[in-house]
């Protein structure tokens, strides 16, 4: 079947070389690792599909797989191919009625295509799911943030037909997909797979104000891996920009509002545990853009066991010391926190309003504001009285295996508990969801 019969694909030409090099790469593995926003997904769909409409036509069903990390991600693909397939290319013989493969509120479906081509979306979120007799091809989004678990089903499929991959992500340092499959193909030892990688610069798209932009606001570790697709892994400390003599001081501020970030724990040794996060003042990027400045002047540090009262009492009394200064004051909490402690704290006149717990989301937004802006000082300090929080900021670091691997997730075997509070009031502040008024 002709090219020619997807109108939108015969219309796309790649933006520049490293995507051009890509999309007419015939490897039998070919690998895209790119920064964020660079048209790796863009480029992927119609890579994939101007690779199955070119396939010969079979006696047999030809099957391929649309896969991501989890079903969301498969509905970005679902978005980028559903202007590429017009309903002339569907075989509505074989499709019926079946239009899921349209709907972009889910991200399961199958869609025929005629020469006898079965287009199929799957999450690789169960990786006991990914079974079937045989695959001949597979788009794989995001792959490096999948389970390693969902790989070697994958790639067995693939070996009973002698199918084809193709594989865009974000660089996620030595994960399981840099040591099992990147890696390989870069030294030679993977045949049939090849690597094409590009930054932000490379694209046309990204601006340069923005890449100054994220230069500036971004932690270091994740400015690189988003904008200039390094796969280098994060190791030791988690905020490695914090530096007492940089961000611990004390200041005299007239805020115009508190939020109280609070973490619960309930065992003999852990901590109950809360900042308090004035609202103060702006700061302006290099590209001119404002910002809100912020600064802890408290933390609370107690082990309370289980007295639940006790501490509902101790934060409604934190937020009603607030508010009779006449402070828009709105308390941020750890979501896990049970519904008994938040029915307490309600009847004691506030409303929790529960933390965004994505925490490889909350330590990035942490990092960034903790990063120094054009005029030489972070948007959030901390009190030199914080002297906990100080000391979880110094042990705060990733988790590492037996095998000596750095993991992507803190090490819970030190104290964190004021680091969950802390990014708890962070993301509802400064995170890309925060909320709303404050009560």
């Amino acid at each position: 079947m002709a090219r020619r019969a997807s109108p939108a694909l015969d219309r796309f030409e790649p933006s520049f070389d490293a995507q051009q090099a890509f999309y007419d790469d015939p490897s039998r593995f070919a690998l895209a690792g790119a920064g964020v926003r660079t048209g790796k997904t863009y480029s992927a769909a119609r890579k994939f599909l101007k690779r199955v409409l070119r396939e010969s036509p079979t006696k047999r069903l030809r099957t391929y797989w649309v896969l991501g990390p989890t079903f969301d991600e498969v509905i970005a693909q679902k978005i980028e191919l559903s202007d590429l397939i017009p309903d002339h290319l569907v075989d509505w013989k074989r499709q019926k009625r079946d239009q899921r493969f349209r709907d972009i509120k889910t991200g399961a479906g199958k869609v025929h295509l005629k020469g006898g081509a079965l287009i199929e979306f799957k999450s690789a979120g169960r990786p006991e799911g990914l079974v079937a007799r045989k695959v001949d091809g597979v788009w794989w989004t995001e792959i490096a943030r999948s389970k390693q678990a969902a790989w070697p089903n994958v790639r067995s499929r693939l070996s009973n037909t002698n199918g084809w991959l193709i594989a865009d992500t974000s660089p996620m340092g030595r994960c399981w997909f840099y040591h099992d499959v990147w890696k390989p193909a870069l030294d030679g030892t993977f045949p049939g797979a090849s690597c094409h990688q590009w930054t932000a610069m490379d694209s046309p798209h990204i601006p340069e104000s923005e890449v100054q932009e994220a230069r500036e606001s971004l932690s270091p570790e994740f400015f690189k891996r988003d904008y200039m697709a390094s796969w280098d892994s994060f190791s030791g400390q988690i905020y490695p920009s914090w530096d007492r003599a940089l961000h611990m001081r004390n200041v005299s501020i007239a805020p115009k509002a508190v939020v109280i970030g609070a973490d619960l724990n309930t065992s003999a040794e852990a901590p109950a545990s809360y900042v308090v996060m004035m609202l103060y003042g702006e700061a302006t990027s290099a590209t001119g853009r404002k910002m809100q400045r912020a600064h802890v002047t408290k933390e609370y540090y107690e082990i309370i066991g289980l007295d639940f009262d006790g501490y509902a009492r101790t934060l409604a009394d934190e937020v009603s010391f607030w508010r009779r200064r006449n402070l828009p004051t709105r308390l941020v909490i750890d979501p896990s926190i049970h519904r008994d402690m938040k029915s307490k704290l309600r009847a004691a006149g506030v409303t929790p309003f529960n933390g965004k717990n994505a925490r490889m989301e909350g330590i990035r937004t942490v990092g960034s504001v903790l990063q120094p802006r054009a005029d030489g000082s972070p948007i959030l300090t901390v009190s030199t009285e914080c002297k906990n929080l100080a000391e979880e900021f110094e042990g705060y670091a990733w988790k590492r295996t037996a095998s000596g691997i750095i993991t992507e997730e803190p090490d819970k075997s030190g104290a964190d508990h004021l680091m969950d509070a802390l990014r708890y009031a962070c993301m509802d502040v400064f995170g890309k969801s925060a909320s709303g008024q404050m009560r």
